[in-house]
């Protein structure tokens, strides 16, 4: 009986619950608020078919199509997708404009998603999107002006943003960006490049917009892998982007950051892993809230989250790793940095006294030899930092909250302590040796094998391109550097959007200073001289600790390579942050250079460049058997920087001899009839009996054999020869140019000085004349691989339409048909054409010539006319006959023909002058400086004014003070009393740039003063 009651009364209290279950739904239908959710838009236009152009592309269709596809997955509305394929210049501007159109009729929150997939372009700084009807332009700027604009799209879009924000309409804009195509693999697929420049600049886009590129600033997206199978037929970059979004479905708190870090990682290790290229999408946030691919905010993690979230990912203990390599990147762990290995070398360390901005304590300069080692690419970020804090084993104290600090931007506010913690962590978890670099080996990282101010040159006005400086941003009228802006005025940017510098590293000029391991002295007397730290305290006082390369607070003088600054170790600050370095002792050997022996009566030296000279053969007396140098060689001499994008090739065949130089020039190293090595079991071979034909092995340049320095190079005073231009300039004016061509000309600056090629007009005139004598400084040898229509167009009646067709490609006889048997240049038939060719630099074709040029430099070219077909000796050759053609002269008519003068005079004629004046107009944007003028608002005045009244009240600087002193108290005094007081140079100026200077002198000196 009592069963029954319980079972009824159990029938009864369940119904009476779904009763009130269901009552209580209906209340909080009927009561709850409406959920909104924004709706979203999508423009995607992919352009495949480039016909006048000939660079036709294989996947920007179909990653549209795909990405339409997959939007539709996580939530867009299949009609507000819109494809537009393969579109003309009037056509793209027509569907972006209706896009725009679509977005003004929005009826809620809305996210606008532009993606664009096909070429694009740098040009002056200005990012274009490439149209398909674009034609080939002999003048850059034809590109630009028949491209899209992207910062005209920004533009556009910021202004629909504005004018919903004013009927209370929030828009979402992302703009994605899968341009600067090219296939580094395999030159003759569809994919080669045609832009006067690779990559796009880095770009801060207007507030409210997040933009993501599918490659870092200056490089090159892949399109797509020789490896690929068939199924996948989308771009590097696309593919990848494409599985990230479809995790977005399941989790919508992964926000837009997350999906730009995550596609950056996936992207970098795919390219090196199966490319070895270098490929490192940036993005650029510019969102005040976090928000994802729908629209939606992203909840706020909570610290807890946040370290769960760093916990799992510790669980990931390996990478792909192909071994470590010279000038290539690695990762030892999944927590661990991006890490490059640099060889060793010898450099001027300091800087002379003529350098602009330069500091006491950056005297005695001195010749300084480092070892090999690594050095993490980019600084470390707040996301890496916080992997130390979360793990249990790491030391670091302080988690960056991701709300606060963006994930990938510099850690700061660390001390040297911190930073050792960091480090020491690091070895830990990877199982390598990690510590911090020294001051030698940071400078010597930094200047990438350059001699000027910066890495790139001495121009303060290209600082904004490489690094986060002091700027105009800053609005600063005396101490920053008033020639550009980046827009990162009063933060630090992320890590990895500048330009890198020629060893491939990121963020060496500003952002934040960088703790190293030495302690700071006012001097390099005494300081080592093998690249170690220098550890020890001066007398009674505390070590402090040196920091380089400057902060975002930094004046242009304070982000030289050379600009030094010093804190205590227990001193943090947010300007301050850590870049780490790593033991080599898992090198992969690369290049084994055969070391230089004796000169002998039947060999002849090699011309070699004069910074490949060891001191100690310098001074050798004559008749030495050996060249030995200064310290014992070890295997980090021996080896050379490798291009991340190339691997590591083994130099195989011998040296061939070629012409002593004279004394006047720099000495060299005498090499021997080479022989192969031992273990191969040949005979040695005699290069007098057994001469290399040209036309099946082309002579080996003996300069590229000769091991890199381990002493004193042979370096001319800064002074005089300080550097006429740089790596990214040369880069700028040819893009394709050859490697070996590109560092003789950086290496042999002297020539230039000799030749006093030294104004920027100068050097654009000769680079100019140089670049249609190689096709483009492409072509160190014969430039005479003409087809049989430029046969007929380049030499006319000399060539008939039956010989065209038979001499078609075959540089050669192309060469002795055309100039061996012409006797007003003293050939005599036979191979005369080919063998008094010359290299192309400018106009050598001919026995006379060769004689000629020879006697004005001392040396035989007549005898060994492959030595102009080597950097040096053509260098020595052209700079020589610039001379004694007086053609600077020419080059300096300002407002005339100057193009026609020179080419005049170095030609005789007027062949190739279109040429050259296409050329010119290149090469005058690329070396000649514009000068640039900016100007501020009176707001910004009056803000900075109040800034540098409030730090001076906060000081005890204030009115009050001054009426009861009986003193002035108008502002420009109190300023004038505290800089007195504190003995920091008067300004009189109110701007922010003031402020820091009296309240922060360490940001812009480089030394304490207060």
């Amino acid at each position: 009986m009592e069963v029954a009651i319980l079972k009824v009364n159990e029938h009864i209290w369940g119904w009476i619950m779904r009763i009130l279950v269901f009552y209580l739904i209906l209340v909080l239908t009927v009561f709850a608020a409406p959920i909104s959710r924004a709706e979203q838009h999508a423009l995607l236009i992919g352009i495949n078919k480039y016909p006048k152009i000939k660079a036709n592309l294989d996947n920007a269709i179909n990653d549209v199509n795909s990405l339409k596809k997959t939007l539709k997955e996580i939530g867009f509305e299949g009609a507000n997708i819109r494809v537009a394929p393969n579109l003309k210049t009037k056509e793209f501007e027509d569907s972006f404009n209706d896009f725009l159109t679509r977005l003004k009729n929005i009826q809620k929150d809305s996210v606008a998603l532009f993606f664009f997939s096909g070429h694009g372009l740098e040009y002056e700084g200005e990012n274009y999107l490439v149209p398909g009807d674009i034609t080939r332009y002999q003048d850059p700027r034809g590109y630009g002006r028949n491209s899209i604009r992207l910062s005209h799209l920004l533009r556009q879009m910021q202004s629909v943003q504005i004018e919903l924000k004013n009927n209370n309409k929030n828009l979402t804009a992302i703009f994605i960006v899968d341009a600067c195509r090219e296939n580094p693999l395999n030159k003759t697929k569809k994919t080669r490049g045609f832009i006067p420049e690779g990559g796009l600049a880095a770009v801060i886009p207007p507030n409210g917009i997040f933009i993501m590129y599918s490659a870092g600033a200056g490089q090159l997206a892949l399109d797509g892998l020789d490896n690929d199978p068939p199924h996948i037929k989308n771009s590097v970059y696309t593919r990848n982007l494409l599985d990230l979004l479809r995790k977005t479905k399941s989790d919508e708190n992964l926000g837009l950051g997350w999906l730009a870090q995550e596609v950056r990682s996936k992207v970098y290790e795919l390219a090196q892993k199966e490319a070895k290229h270098l490929q490192s999408p940036a993005y650029y946030d510019q969102f005040v809230y976090r928000r994802n691919i729908l629209g939606k905010l992203i909840d706020k993690k909570s610290k807890d989250q946040q370290m769960a979230a760093l916990q799992k990912e510790l669980t990931v203990r390996s990478v792909s790793n192909s071994g470590v390599h010279i000038g290539r990147q690695f990762k030892d762990c999944a927590a661990c940095p991006e890490m490059m290995a640099l060889p060793g070398g010898t450099f001027k360390m300091g800087s002379p006294a003529s350098e602009k901005g330069r500091s006491k304590d950056e005297g005695n300069m001195r010749d300084v030899t480092v070892k090999r080692f690594a050095i993490s690419q980019m600084e470390i970020s707040n996301k890496l930092w916080n992997l130390c804090v979360a793990d249990k084993n790491g030391a670091c104290k302080g988690h960056r909250n991701e709300n606060e600090f963006p994930p990938n931007n510099p850690v700061h506010g660390v001390s040297w302590h911190d930073a050792n913690d960091y480090i020491s962590w690091l070895s830990l978890r990877s199982e390598k040796t990690y510590r911090f670099l020294t001051e030698a080996e940071w400078e010597y990282a930094a200047r990438a094998r350059s001699t000027s101010s910066y890495s790139y040159g001495d121009d303060p006005a290209q600082l904004c391109k490489y690094g986060n400086g002091a700027d105009q941003s800053l609005l600063s009228l005396l101490y920053s550097n008033k020639q550009c802006s980046d827009q990162f005025g009063r933060r630090a940017a992320p890590v990895g959007i500048y330009r890198p510098n020629n060893f491939n590293l990121y963020g060496m000029i500003g952002n934040v200073w960088e703790w190293v391991e030495d302690c700071y002295v006012s001097h390099y007397k005494g300081a080592p001289s093998d690249g170690l730290a220098h550890t020890k305290n001066i007398g009674n006082t505390p070590c402090e600790r040196v920091v380089r390369s400057g902060s975002w607070r930094s004046t242009p003088a304070a982000l030289r390579s050379a600009a030094r600054n010093h804190f205590p170790a227990k001193h943090s600050r947010k300007t301050i942050g850590i870049r780490v370095a790593r033991v080599l002792d898992d090198i992969t050997p690369v290049i084994s250079q055969p070391v230089a022996t004796t000169e002998s009566s039947s060999t002849i030296a090699s011309i070699s460049p004069p910074h490949t000279m060891p001191k100690s053969a310098e001074n050798a007396p004559a008749g030495t058997n050996d060249v030995v140098p200064d310290t014992p060689k070890t295997k980090h001499d021996e080896e050379t920087i490798i291009a991340p994008t190339q691997p590591p090739t083994p130099i195989k065949e011998p040296a061939t001899p070629t012409v002593k130089p004279p004394e006047t020039s720099k000495p060299v190293i005498a090499i021997e009839k080479p022989s192969p090595p031992a273990e191969s079991g040949k005979p040695e071979i005699n290069a007098e009996t057994k001469p290399v034909k040209a036309e099946e092995k082309p002579p080996i340049d003996v300069t590229a054999l000769v091991p890199a320095p381990v002493t004193t190079p042979a370096v001319a005073p800064a002074k005089k020869y300080a550097p006429l231009f740089n790596r990214q300039q040369l880069l700028s004016f040819s893009r394709k140019a050859k490697p070996e061509l590109i560092d003789g000309l950086l290496n042999n600056q002297k020539l230039f000085y000799d030749a006093n090629i030294t104004t920027p007009l100068r050097i654009a005139h000769f680079f100019s004349t140089m670049a249609i004598e190689t096709g483009g400084l492409k072509r160190l040898d014969e430039n005479m691989s003409y087809s049989a229509q430029g046969l007929r167009r380049t030499f006319g009646k000399r060539v008939s339409p039956q010989m065209a067709k038979k001499l078609h490609r075959k540089k050669k006889l192309i060469a002795n048909y055309v100039y061996g048997s012409r006797k007003d240049l003293g050939n005599r038939g036979g191979n005369d054409g080919w063998n008094y060719r010359g290299s192309g630099y400018i106009q050598l074709t001919g026995r006379y010539n060769f004689r000629e040029r020879g006697k004005t430099v001392k040396l035989p070219f007549e005898a060994e006319p492959t030595m102009v077909r080597k950097v040096y000796g053509g260098l020595i050759a052209a700079t020589a006959f610039w001379t004694a053609k007086k053609i600077n002269r020419a080059a300096d008519r300002k407002g005339r023909d100057s193009v026609r003068r020179v080419r005049k005079l170095v030609n005789g004629g007027k062949n190739g002058l279109p040429e050259v004046r296409r050329w010119f107009k290149i090469a005058k944007k690329v070396f000649v400086p514009k000068p640039r003028s900016f100007l501020e608002t009176e707001e910004d005045r009056k803000q900075e004014a109040q800034d540098v009244s409030d730090m001076l009240n906060a000081r005890g600087f204030t009115k009050q003070k001054s009426r009861a002193l009986g003193l002035a108290d108008t502002l420009e005094d109190r300023l004038k009393r505290y800089q007195k007081e504190r003995n920091i140079p008067e300004t009189g100026i109110f701007d922010l740039d003031t402020l820091y200077a009296v309240s922060d002198s360490r940001e812009w000196r480089h030394r304490e003063v207060e």
